[in-house]
């Protein structure tokens, strides 16, 4: 009811929410109000809003009902009374590729445990994580956080890709200055919410002439191939395509940008046995950054002129 209420603005809207009549909703606010002693809720011009102590009260009732949600989720999804669930979810979707493998060897290795994605958490996991509503993320973020466990898993690169025939295709690297003429494309819906922006063209006061946002990978690519515009890429996320001379990488600053993987678990449920057989097949089959290497610009000649 508090929540509600509170999400909604006003008990009208509330009660249709929740699927009672106004009154009757209306009458359950007073008696909540009378047994605490004090008002929950404010007339404001924008509706009802929570006062301090009503604001106190929803913190604990949304908790309340985020952990009753778990639990019907772990019931239903067999968690409770048929078997484990470990919920995970990664960072980006490019991640996904080289997963399938893990869970197989986890279904050989746990076959009582369900390995569940869940991909609402996909770009902001270790929100999920905090809430509860996800066991393990796959991701780069570090957060100084004491109910997070987490397990190194590989090292990366960032990669500028682009056309071979883009002007910055002969590039040695790419600085933040080269950016400034560019249609960017991205998959991340918030260009402040990637490592380009944060780490390397806010700092130096750059934004891209056009940022364009596009969900799919696959896409994204075939847009960047065809010659629509550049991103950024780990550098193993695009390596057949960089061994085909399809597309161009170079690294993004002279120093290069790599960066830190991890797994990142509940600590709750941080010594599970299945957890710790999920997080060795994850190193196992983690991608090797050893490929082979970009091509050449006497390669990438041959190519552009075939």
């Amino acid at each position: 009811m508090l929540v509600a209420i509170a999400d909604e603005g006003t008990v009208t809207r509330a009660a249709a929410t929740l699927n009672v009549s106004q009154p009757a909703l209306s009458h359950g606010l007073r008696a909540l109000e009378k047994s605490v002693g004090v008002s929950l809720f404010a007339r404001r011009p924008r509706g009802l809003v929570p006062t301090e102590a009503g604001e106190r009260l929803l913190r604990t009732a949304r908790s309340v009902l985020r952990e009753i949600e778990r639990a019907r989720t772990e019931i239903a999804g067999g968690a409770i009374g048929r078997g484990e669930l470990l919920r995970l979810s990664t960072e980006c979707y490019t991640v996904y590729h080289w997963l399938p493998p893990v869970f197989q060897g986890f279904r050989e290795r746990c076959p009582g445990v369900e390995l569940r994605v869940i991909p609402s958490a996909i770009g902001h996991p270790l929100r999920a994580l905090r809430e509860e509503t996800l066991d393990i993320a796959i991701g780069v973020r570090h957060e100084a956080y004491a109910g997070f466990v987490y397990h190194e898993l590989f090292e990366d690169e960032l990669v500028v890709v682009m056309h071979p025939e883009h002007p910055l295709a002969s590039e040695p690297y790419a600085t933040a200055q080269h950016f400034v003429h560019e249609h960017l494309l991205l998959f991340t819906e918030d260009p402040f919410d990637t490592t380009l922006m944060r780490v390397v063209l806010a700092p130096a006061g750059v934004m891209p002439r056009e940022i364009s946002y596009v969900p799919a990978t696959d896409a994204l690519l075939e847009l960047v191939r065809t010659g629509l515009g550049i991103s950024v890429f780990a550098k193993w996320a695009v390596a057949r395509q960089l061994r085909a001379g399809e597309l161009v990488g170079i690294p993004l600053t002279k120093a290069g940008r790599r960066r830190q993987w991890y797994a990142t678990v509940r600590r709750a449920i941080a010594n599970r046995s299945a957890v710790g057989a999920l997080v060795s097949l994850l190193r196992e089959h983690a991608p090797a950054f050893q490929t082979a290497p970009a091509p050449s610009r006497r390669r990438r000649a041959r190519a552009m002129a075939s």
